[in-house]
């Protein structure tokens, strides 16, 4: 009986010597990256409990770290799209100057306060010249197409408003209006009149309308 047990029991302890043996002889392979995802050798409790927490920390920090690169990008590529809205709105009020310019010298060069009177006083009508004019009698000396009886009622009227004239009154305003009504009958007799005399006689009733916006002189001409 003795000897049975002495056998077994050196029979267990060969078993228990060979699996020590066993075990001592396993090399751990390198620590696997975070997160872990399995591990080739036993733990306790408090490894497994310490490894948790770690890894929990671990991930954690990662995360924050990761937060923060986000929303530095985020910044990142707002600062870049609102240089890209200034750069485009600088753009496109240099391409507004751009144009500006360069219809400014299409035009040439913008006129001067003094050209702008210059050019007004040029489109404006030429007043009486002397003889068409009698300052002493204040009175109008007609070319002869006015002088046939086709424009005796305005001519007449008109002589007897200019020796009542004493200034721009008006006495001006009813001979400017009875001279544009010769302007008229002009135009229905331009075929009986020489073009010559047409121009001439059209001319001077657009001076003598002209003229009536001035007081008269006393030196032949009308003077303001």
């Amino acid at each position: 009986m003795k000897t049975t047990i002495t056998s077994l029991t050196l029979v267990a302890l060969a078993l228990v010597a060979g699996s020590a043996s066993a075990q001592s002889s396993f090399t751990p392979g390198p620590p696997a990256q975070s997160p872990p995802v399995a591990y080739r050798h036993a733990s306790t409790l408090e490894e497994g409990i310490g490894r948790g927490g770690a890894d929990f920390f671990r991930g954690v920090g990662e995360a924050t770290y990761n937060t923060s690169l986000a929303m530095i990008n985020g910044q990142e590529a707002y600062s870049r799209y609102l240089d890209n809205r200034l750069k485009a709105t600088a753009t496109y009020f240099d391409m507004r100057k751009l144009n500006r310019e360069a219809r400014a010298e299409e035009r040439g060069q913008r006129p001067t306060q003094e050209d702008l009177i210059r050019y007004a006083k040029m489109r404006n009508p030429e007043r009486l010249a002397a003889f068409n004019f009698d300052a002493a009698r204040n009175a109008i000396v007609w070319p002869a197409v006015f002088q046939h009886e086709y424009f005796a009622e305005e001519r007449e009227a008109i002589d007897r408003l200019m020796a009542e004239r004493g200034g721009a009154g008006p006495e001006s305003r009813e001979v400017q209006l009875l001279a544009a009504q010769m302007v008229e009958k002009l135009r229905l007799v331009v075929h009986n009149v020489q073009p010559g005399e047409y121009a001439a006689a059209k001319k001077f009733l657009v001076s003598l309308q002209f003229e009536m916006n001035f007081a008269p002189g006393a030196t032949g001409i009308a003077a303001r």
